[in-house]
């Protein structure tokens, strides 16, 4: 139930300023009120604390996709971090912003529409299907892994480990990719904010957080190396929410079309919210290994919204993100990354150790690196964002004049032009 709060400006005589009256269904007489001490709190219910305790209220913030997004007081502590702050500074589109005029939506607001869709999918499940045994901890773990699933994305967004990494990364080494950072920088997230007992007011503890890792990762087939997988017992279902490997429906998706259609312009037929509404959990056999599975199942009525899912999924890719010629500005932007790399100096989060660092250069007591290699230290990665590449293109470093020659075609349109396109043959059909 929402408390209505009405706000009234009177003035106590000519000679003193209006204060602001708040009510709860009539008029106060506050004789001396400071209005900097109120706060409204998304729960209903009013504090007149100053700034009070952040670690048990929750917010709701206006959204233009999703109206009001709310959001659990564990992911508001999450959320004032320098860490997750740093999404405001990495674009959701890349270089598809430069094609459409619009396309200026950030990872952050992306993450909080995935962390609102990802809670209410869990507890619509909850609510009908009380069998399932969804705690409140399950719930909270979904609603932070839908927050936390792109902490791990670098300067452009996917340009950064889809191209840009791939072509300077020694091949020999394990496979990387922006899901394995999240989970790196969830962790530094928690230890660098002291964030632990906060969870734990939750109720949430290191296994809590390890099954938050896991949903980001979504199978055990993606997770790095040396990253034990632990699962949910039977709530395999829970998996299927956020980063859903199996066929791919999940509110990450539901997410991002809904946004990207919104800012580029793209019409969308497809209704996630309807979707959500016709799924229930149902026990399905694993064509591998041959085990029934609890899994997000849609009803069969649903078939042409599904359709009408990878069919925007498709036009998207076609008009979007795989235009022509934001590929080729892509392309530009990542071989001005690469002429950088060597010369752009990330200093490490914490002090060489007295034996010194073992490899790498050093500036003073701490270790240097390249964009290239400081995924390696998520204090590092944590500073690096699209403001990189102002950076190198306004740096006087004579290192760094290539970078700045094709960071300045780019922002004179003198591209890279587009000769043609070859498609992959589709694999062939078993017999």
């Amino acid at each position: 139930m929402r408390l209505l709060v009405v706000a009234y400006l009177t003035a106590v005589n000519s000679f003193t300023q209006p204060q602001l009256r708040i009510t709860r269904g009539r008029a106060m007489a506050v004789s001396s009120f400071q209005p900097e001490t109120l706060e409204f709190i998304s729960s209903g219910s009013l504090s007149t604390t100053g700034d009070g305790d952040r670690s048990t209220k929750e917010k709701i913030i206006k959204c233009p996709i999703h109206n009001y997004v709310e959001l659990h007081p564990a992911a508001i502590a999450i959320i004032d971090t320098p860490e997750f702050q740093r999404l405001r500074d990495l674009g959701q589109l890349g270089g598809v912003y430069y094609v459409f005029a619009g396309a200026t939506g950030r990872r952050f607001e992306h993450s909080l529409g995935v962390a609102h869709l990802a809670r209410n999918f869990v507890n619509q499940l909850r609510q009908q299907q009380p069998e399932l045994e969804i705690t409140d901890e399950d719930v909270l773990c979904v609603h932070l892994a839908g927050l936390c699933h792109d902490l791990g994305h670098g300067p452009l967004s996917h340009l950064f480990d889809g191209k840009f990494l791939k072509a300077v990364r020694d091949p020999a080494l394990p496979e990387w990719s922006h899901e394995h950072a999240s989970i790196a920088m969830l962790d530094h997230l928690i230890a660098a904010n002291n964030l632990g007992p906060v969870l734990a007011l939750h109720g949430l503890g290191e296994a809590d957080v390890h099954f938050i890792q896991e949903l980001v990762l979504g199978g055990a087939e993606d997770a790095p190396q040396g990253f034990e997988w632990r699962g949910r017992g039977a709530k395999t279902f829970l998996y299927d929410i956020v980063a859903n490997h199996r066929n791919g429906i999940d509110v990450d998706k539901f997410d991002y079309f809904s946004r990207d259609c919104y800012t580029l312009g793209i019409h969308k037929t497809f209704d996630h919210e309807r979707l959500m509404k016709c799924s229930k959990v149902l026990p399905v056999q694993d064509p591998e290994t041959g085990r029934s599975e609890l899994r997000i199942c849609f009803e069969k009525k649903e078939v042409w919204n599904v359709y009408e899912l990878f069919h925007t999924r498709f036009s998207l890719h076609k008009r979007a993100y795989q235009h022509r010629v934001s590929t080729c500005i892509e392309n530009m932007f990542c071989e001005a990354l690469i002429a950088a790399d060597p010369f752009v100096e990330i200093a490490a989060s914490e002090p060489l150790p007295e034996s010194g660092g073992g490899g790498g250069g050093e500036v003073g007591d701490r270790r240097v690196y390249r964009m290239s290699t400081c995924i390696e230290d998520m204090g590092a990665y944590s500073t690096l964002s699209d403001w990189r590449i102002m950076a190198i293109q306004h740096s006087p470093d004579a290192r760094l004049a290539e970078a700045r020659g094709i960071l300045g075609r780019i922002r004179t349109r003198d591209l890279y032009r587009f000769v043609g396109e070859v498609l992959d043959p589709p694999p062939p059909l078993p017999a």
